[in-house]
């Protein structure tokens, strides 16, 4: 990984980047440089409640050597009502863990490959009103280097549907479809910015390889 991230306090047990810092993405991946996204989104889709907790998260943008991105299709229903969505690979830190060790873990657990991190893309904080929990996402782009074998919990033998791997233009037209409402909205408004953001760096790469 090009760049470094300092670490300064434990929530719910893992270590989170006090300052994230932004990265060169490798030209292996196909990026030269990615602006670092810092967002502080609300729920407004269900009823507010105080905030308990607070959760580390650790998700990953995977890209494959042939330029595909691999996305969990969740399909499941629970107190949120009715998840039909794609979302990133990713999930809570462990006693002691880094983000970047978490991000590499989770990977393997929900996809079954071995990967390693080409750049922090950047930060997302939002509540989850329904679990009175406040989220500190963070998001990576990292590429697959050996597949091993998925480790899905009971429940994420439930909620996962597929591992779709799909093109950045087609992840885009699947995000943006998504519901403006309900639990499709909260992860629509998370992850489509980090889509767009890698989608502008490759059509300027495409264009500058055509000048």
């Amino acid at each position: 990984m090009n760049g470094t991230t300092t670490v300064s306090k434990t929530v719910d047990g893992g270590s989170i980047p006090s300052t994230p810092a932004i990265c060169l993405i490798n030209h292996e991946g196909g990026f030269s440089s990615i602006k670092m996204i810092q967002h502080t989104l609300l729920d407004t889709e269900y009823p507010k409640t105080s905030i308990t907790h607070t959760r580390a998260i650790a998700r990953a943008f995977v890209m494959n050597d042939k330029g595909l991105f691999a996305f969990n299709h969740i399909l499941f229903d629970d107190k949120f009502g009715h998840r039909d969505y794609l979302e990133t690979a990713g999930g809570g830190l462990e006693q002691d863990e880094t983000v970047e060790q978490a991000v590499i873990r989770e990977v393997e657990e929900e996809l079954g490959y071995q990967s390693e991190i080409l750049s922090f893309l950047g930060v997302v904080e939002d509540d989850y009103h329904l679990i009175q929990r406040h989220n500190l996402q963070y998001f990576y782009l990292v590429k697959v280097t050996k597949q091993t074998q998925s480790s899905w919990t009971p429940l994420e033998h439930k909620m996962i549907h597929a591992i779709e791997w799909l093109t950045l233009e087609q992840a885009r037209v699947r995000y943006a479809s998504l519901s403006d409402h309900g639990i499709a909205r909260l992860i629509k408004q998370r992850e489509l910015p980090f889509i767009d953001a890698l989608l502008t760096q490759t059509l300027s790469k495409i264009k500058l390889n055509h000048r």
